[in-house]
C-alpha cells in the first residue's frame, strides 16, 4: 500500500483482526480437544497456532527488511 500512497490501516487493520481471531480460535480448540478422544484435534490445532505464529514473524521479517531497503536507497 505505501507504493499506492495509501494509508496502511486499510488492510492492517482487518488483517491483525483475523489473525487474532483465528488465533482465539485455535486456542480455543486446543482447550476443548487436549484431553480424551479428540487428542488428534488438539495436536493438529497447536500445529496449526505454531504455522500461524510463524506466517506472522515471516511477514514481519519481510516488511522490515523492506523497509530497510527503501531506508538505504
Amino acid at each position: 500500500m505505501k507504493g499506492l500512497k495509501k494509508p496502511a490501516w486499510f488492510t492492517g487493520l482487518p488483517m491483525v483482526f483475523m489473525i487474532v481471531t483465528t488465533l482465539a480460535a485455535l486456542i480455543l480448540l486446543v482447550k476443548a480437544n487436549l484431553s480424551g478422544p479428540t487428542l488428534p484435534l488438539g495436536i493438529v490445532s497447536i500445529i496449526l497456532i505454531v504455522l500461524a505464529v510463524w506466517l506472522v514473524v515471516e511477514a514481519y521479517v519481510a516488511l522490515i527488511k523492506k523497509k530497510t531497503e527503501e531506508e538505504k536507497a
